[in-house]
């Protein structure tokens, strides 16, 4: 009976850890909305303490997705296709450009989030979106098809790019 119980809570650990393309793909899709939020929350010209927070809970939000997606890429137990990645490289192509737009009103902000002192939330967050954003396109090149990993690098390379801009400019 021991036996059984124990294998039975094994594959219970081994199906709550593991993960499927399907599962990285949503996990995917969830970033890219959560990136399209932030740069919302970025785009207003009518920033307030307030609003400021709403931005750190939402870069909050995000790094928590990617956080989630980096575990699930790790964890994948299936062979990602040509065709999978390259949907998933299709969609982090666009969500590189909301990126980019995000980061670079970051760093248009920085006066305004002097002024209302919440500088060092919005460096924390970059610190902890930089690393952790580094993490998940390490797991995703070393995901990827051999034929596709150089285009993936690039991308990622991209990613961190940004986020290393707005790092600098906040001193993260």
């Amino acid at each position: 009976m021991k036996f059984f119980t124990t294998a039975a809570l094994l594959a219970l650990a081994v199906a709550i850890v593991s993960a499927d393309v399907a599962t990285v793909k949503a996990d995917v899709a969830a970033i890219d909305s959560a990136v399209t939020d932030l740069n919302n929350k970025l785009a207003s010209n009518n920033i307030n303490y307030f609003s400021a927070l709403a931005i750190h809970d939402s870069a909050q939000a995000l790094d928590k997705k990617i956080q989630t997606a980096t575990s699930d890429v790790n964890s994948n137990t299936e062979t990602v296709t040509e065709s999978d990645a390259q949907d998933i490289i299709n969609t982090l192509t666009g969500t590189e450009v909301n990126v980019k737009t995000a980061t670079d009103r970051l760093v248009t902000l920085k006066p305004k989030f002097d002024s209302l002192g919440v500088s060092n939330l919005a460096k924390q967050d970059i610190a902890a979106l930089s690393k952790d954003t580094d993490a998940f396109g390490k797991a995703l090149v070393a995901a990827a098809p051999a034929d596709l990993q150089s285009k993936a690098q690039s991308l990622a390379d991209e990613f961190n790019a940004d986020l290393k801009n707005a790092a600098t400019a906040y001193g993260a």
